[in-house]
């Protein structure tokens, strides 16, 4: 009998900003760090990077891949993410714009466009969000929630896009750095912080129809921001988003603990009903994770999100395989969302021992990554697994030996 029958989670997605992609060696242009970036690669390595990441995405299992700065002029446009959807229609992988309502630039995220929302405020200035922290921000202004005019430009704003671009979904939200401080928005709820259940709520459903009506099948992502799943209460609102729309928490390594130790299958029934995932900053630019062994930490995570009856991970996504402790990372979240109930010890043999030479070397391997201090000895053992290494088990051990030059200063 499968074990994994009735464990096995639904959804792994990869999350992904444009402008810090890096799965396209050797190009002018990379930035590695911050959010909101311009896009500074030339158009094609975007469609490149892409094409690249939806190839292991498919090889490996995972059901799409999230991109904010899906639109920009500066990258090719409309024509360029035809390109990407088309491709990862073709593989199997739903390619998911991330879209900001009333926020994030829209659906357009940067362009004179007029789906563009900076293009839109512009020309509606009464529009614009009252006592917003960004004003005049190019990526960051905030659209009225209250205002009609919004919402049809919404709504007018996701059919386009649905109807222009063959979409596996949409992640969808509302802002989390501001909120409109009119009199009409303040008098709907206590709105206090950076962004509100209430906005997401009201905002959501006549978008998600549209979507559907456009394009059916499609996944709705609904973005329910950080470090909070614990606080069952705060998400009650949610419940009237449309049925099948998902849930996407995010946490941290700050918050882990506290979601290991304390959700339960009880807990997790207290949310809405909807499908559930968890999106990880795990592993990402923030904190210094983004060249980090978390494979660990990411097993245990998708573990706790099984036993909890959720349905899924969200990781950040655009550190290319080649960089092999990143492989490893995706690698782990792939196979213990096909079996949760797989011990560390199993994936190991199964999974690595085969990409380093057999199951000592791949412990090795992992023993290295988490070392603090690295010793001649170390370094020499990395360097004979180097020379007897073949296949693509050289380009690992190879990534290893620089790793270790590069952490021992040597």
């Amino acid at each position: 009998m499968d074990k994994t029958k009735d464990t096995k989670l639904k959804y792994r997605f990869f999350w992904t900003w444009d402008h810090s992609m890096v799965w396209t060696p050797l190009v002018d242009g990379i930035q590695e760090y911050g959010c909101s970036n311009p896009y500074y690669k030339k158009p094609e390595v975007f469609i490149q990077d892409y094409k690249n990441c939806i190839d292991f995405c498919a090889a490996n299992n995972y059901t799409g891949v999230i991109i904010y700065g899906f639109l920009r002029d500066c990258h090719g446009g409309t024509g360029a993410a035809q390109e990407i959807c088309k491709y990862g229609r073709g593989k199997n992988v739903r390619v998911i714009p991330g879209i900001g309502v009333n926020s994030y630039g829209g659906v357009y995220w940067e362009g004179k466009h007029e789906f563009n929302l900076s293009t839109w405020l512009d020309r509606h200035p009464e529009l614009e969000a009252v006592g917003q922290p960004y004003p005049g921000h190019p990526y960051l202004r905030i659209g009225c929630p209250s205002k009609k005019e919004n919402r049809k430009w919404m709504k007018d704003s996701i059919r386009w896009l649905c109807e222009t671009f063959e979409i596996g979904g949409i992640n969808f939200e509302t802002g989390d750095y501001g909120l409109c401080k009119c009199e009409e928005c303040l008098s709907k709820s206590k709105r206090t912080g950076f962004w509100s259940p209430e906005d997401i709520v009201e905002l959501l459903p006549p978008l998600i129809k549209e979507a559907r009506d456009a394009r059916p099948g499609i996944l709705p992502i609904c973005e329910c921001y950080f470090n909070n799943i614990l606080d069952t209460e705060l998400h009650k609102p949610l419940q009237a988003l449309p049925e099948g729309s998902i849930l996407q928490f995010c946490i941290d390594h700050v918050y882990l603990p506290q979601f290991l130790s304390k959700m339960t299958p009880e807990k997790a029934a207290k949310l809405p009903t909807h499908p559930k995932v968890i999106r990880t900053h795990m592993g990402s630019q923030w904190n210094n994770e983004r060249r980090r062994l978390v494979a660990k930490d990411f097993a245990k995570l998708v573990k706790k999100v099984a036993e909890a009856g959720m349905d899924g991970v969200t990781l950040f996504g655009e550190v290319p395989q080649t960089s092999t402790v990143n492989e490893i990372n995706y690698l782990s979240v792939a196979d213990f969302c096909d079996d949760p109930k797989m011990t560390w010890e199993e994936f190991t043999a199964k999974k690595l021992s085969p990409l380093f030479g057999g199951e000592g070397l791949a412990k090795k391997y992992i023993e290295l990554l988490e070392k603090d201090k690295i010793s001649t000895a170390d370094l020499e053992s990395a360097k004979k697994a180097l020379r007897e290494a073949k296949g693509q088990s050289y380009r690992r051990w190879l990534w290893m030996v620089e790793y270790l030059y590069t952490k021992s200063g040597q």
